[in-house]
């Protein structure tokens, strides 16, 4: 072992992971390998499996692990390097970092522990739309980010984000939690074009920041759903970031012609085709993220934001019939508002193994109170104690002979007399939920339990409501309180500015509400109103053809 470690030291290796194939229920040989370099003094980024992923399955807790490894030494020097600045320039608080579960780690974990910050910006943006499908008592709400490249899919049901265990790319698993979002590569940089058939497609491929769109007149020239929106007057020219940066309506037609001339359209029924096919795209993808997790999206609430996402919302929401359609006044910076409002939050598991019935249920109960104790003294370690922590409780279960598992909550009260029948319950209605049928003659089978420790930062449950207009910039010079939009034909329509409308506000479609960072088109069909929060709230008023 020693003559293995010093060859990978003269190899400059940065990172090492260690594995072995039972370190789930015995970590005795991955602490000694750790002790073993620590007595080299080689001071390289060490990984222990187990302490990444404590759960059976060697291949996710070894991919986990190399994932990891990978991420981690940049990383945690990045997080070195910021640290120190903060402190050098006064700073006393402590540092959080934002995980893909959508809760905070503190700095020096979150280095250690680098593989829950992959998908960590996308959770802000699903923890904010947690934050206000409570205040606004939602029930079932979907999101979708649309922002420069992509679209970003969340489901939140009863106030919280839906998680997933496993994240999958190409051959590698992550098999940690976090929070289930649907990435769509479909953004306002999407280049459209014809593929082979001649038929009109948008995306995958993205004219990106740099050259970006061909109206940012930074030297790009393919046709980007930018572009289009431009051309079709959905955005302004004059008013794009607060008028900061102008757009170049020229451009925007020239490179939407390279389509027109193929097509034998005009400028403007082309630059609606990419339109319209961004909106169908986005709303197959939340259909999609809905339907397999056994969620009507006629039953939800539609909450957009990104700054690309208000000029289709009400028409994605139509295309779903979806009734109701909130757009909150943050739309561009709404992730920002996520890592605002999110807990410390730290995830301990142990595995189970072990079919529900009368032997299982002592070892369940020992695994949890384990696994509590030491939630409470990590979270004491961070600085939270009891009057400042929460703690929530599941267990993973499948049918014995099935791999993937299905996650049930465990209250924090339940007797232990009423354990068993809970998750036999629990489990049945989530399968049948997901899958149609259950298998009322075999028992669940319960691979790990888990705790979820929160330490509440602070009074984040709400935001400030009340009547007045938002803190973004003011209207800029040159905005105009009509504009001409193109649509079936050229028509003129009422333009409002975001942050002047007050709690009440009501407008009838159509009209276009702008602001510094977003701008959002209101149909002939719908009707818009403020909320308590100042949110745009878009509700359908009536039957018709699609937009």
């Amino acid at each position: 072992m020693l003559k293995a470690l010093s060859q990978l030291r003269n190899r400059d290796v940065e990172a090492v992971v260690v594995g072995f194939l039972h370190a789930h229920v015995n970590p005795a040989h991955e602490l000694r390998v750790r002790e073993l370099l620590e007595g080299t003094g080689w001071r390289v980024y060490t990984v222990l499996s187990h302490e990444i992923l404590n759960s059976e399955g060697e291949y996710d807790r070894f991919s986990t692990a190399a994932v990891n490894a990978y991420v981690g030494p940049r990383l945690n020097g990045y997080f070195s390097r910021f640290e120190n600045r903060m402190r050098e320039a006064g700073a006393t608080f402590p540092i959080m970092i934002m995980q893909s579960t959508g809760g905070l780690l503190p700095i020096d974990q979150a280095g250690a522990y680098a593989v829950g910050c992959v998908t960590s910006g996308p959770a802000g943006g699903a923890m904010a739309s947690a934050l206000y499908a409570r205040l606004m008592d939602a029930p079932l709400v979907v999101t979708y980010d649309t922002g420069g490249t992509t679209t970003d899919i969340s489901l939140i049901e009863a106030g919280t984000p839906l998680e997933r265990r496993k994240t999958e790319h190409e051959e590698l698993k992550i098999a940690v939690p976090s929070i289930d979002i649907s990435v769509v590569p479909l953004g306002g940089g999407s280049i459209a074009r014809l593929d082979s058939g001649g038929i009109l497609t948008l995306g995958p491929q993205s004219a990106g920041a740099d050259p970006g769109p061909a109206c940012y007149a930074r030297g790009g020239t393919l046709p980007t759903l930018t572009d289009a929106n431009l051309v079709l007057g959905l955005l302004s020219p004059k008013t794009f970031l607060g008028g900061r940066m102008g757009l170049s309506m020229e451009l925007a037609r020239a490179a939407v012609e390279t389509l027109a001339r193929p097509l034998e359209l005009s400028i403007e029924r082309t630059a609606l085709a990419i339109h319209a096919l961004a909106n169908v795209r986005i709303a197959e993808s939340v259909r999609t993220a809905t339907l397999k997790k056994g969620m009507d999206p006629r039953d939800m609430t539609l909450l957009s934001f990104g700054g690309a996402g208000g000029v289709h919302a009400a028409s994605v929401a139509r295309e779903l019939s979806i009734g109701r359609v909130v757009i909150p006044r943050e739309a561009s910076v709404f992730s920002a508002l996520g890592f605002l409002s999110a807990d410390v939050r730290l995830d301990e598991q142990l595995p189970i193994g072990a079919q529900l019935g009368a032997e299982a249920i002592p070892k369940l109960l020992a695994a949890l109170d384990k696994l509590k104790d030491v939630a409470a003294r990590r979270l004491e370690a961070c600085g939270f104690g009891p009057e400042r922590s929460r703690l929530t409780l599941f267990v993973d279960c499948r049918y014995k002979r099935q791999t993937s598992t299905l996650e049930v909550a465990i209250p924090a009260d339940i007797a232990d007399a009423d354990l068993a029948e809970l998750i036999r319950q629990s489990f049945s209605q989530r399968y049948q939920q997901y899958f149609g049928h259950i298998h009322a003659d075999e028992e669940p089978f319960i691979d790990v339990c888990r705790v979820s420790a929160y330490g509440v930062v602070g009074q984040n449950n709400r935001l400030d409501e009340g009547g007045s207009a938002g803190n973004s910039l003011p209207r800029p010079g040159g905005f105009s309180e009509t504009r001409d939009i193109f649509m079936d034909g050229w028509s003129t329509v009422s333009a409002h500015w975001f942050d002047e409308l007050l709690v009440g506000t009501k407008i009838s479609g159509p009209a276009i509400i702008e602001s510094a960072t977003t701008a959002i088109l209101v149909p002939s069909f719908v009707v818009a109103n403020v909320d308590r929060l100042g949110s745009l709230v878009i509700e359908q008023t009536a039957k018709g053809g699609r937009s």
